[in-house]
C-alpha cells in the first residue's frame, strides 16, 4: 500500500460579513489536502483530532466543530478516536480526491483570533 498528500493543510478564514443564522450558528465548507492511494487489497483511511479541542485565543472549541468528507459522502465529525474517511478494494488507485473540510462557528462562543488542531491521518490494510 502506499498512500501520498498535497495541497491545502489549512482551514480559510470566515469572511468578516458572514451572516449568522437565528441561532448564532454558521457552516464553512472549504477544499483541505488531497491524497492518492495504491494498493494491492482492502484499505481503510482513518483520521482522528490530536485533542478533544482546538488550541484557541480563549476559551475551548471542540474539535467534533470540524468535519471531513469526501466527494459526496457525508460529513464526519472529529473526535480522538479514529473515524473512517474513506476505503477501497485490492488493485484499487484513489488519486487526486480531496478531503473537505466544513467548520462550525457559534456567535456566542468562538473568539476571533486562530484555531488549530492537528489531524491523524492512517492507511490500514484490511
Amino acid at each position: 500500500m502506499d498512500v501520498g498528500t498535497g495541497g491545502a493543510t489549512t482551514l480559510s478564514a470566515l469572511d468578516a460579513a458572514v451572516d449568522f443564522s437565528d441561532e448564532g450558528v454558521v457552516t464553512k465548507e472549504s477544499a483541505g489536502p488531497t491524497y492518492s492511494i495504491r494498493a494491492n487489497r482492502s484499505w481503510k483511511l482513518m483520521v482522528k483530532a490530536s485533542s478533544g479541542t482546538f488550541s484557541t485565543p480563549a476559551q475551548s472549541k471542540p474539535s467534533s466543530d470540524l468535519a471531513l468528507a469526501i466527494r459526496s459522502n457525508a460529513y464526519t465529525e472529529l473526535n480522538t478516536a479514529d473515524v473512517e474517511l474513506d476505503c477501497g478494494r485490492g488493485t484499487f488507485s484513489a488519486s487526486g480526491r480531496t478531503i473537505k473540510y466544513r467548520t462550525t462557528y457559534y456567535l456566542s462562543n468562538d473568539l476571533p483570533g486562530e484555531y488549530q488542531v492537528g489531524l491523524t491521518f492512517t492507511l490500514t490494510g484490511q
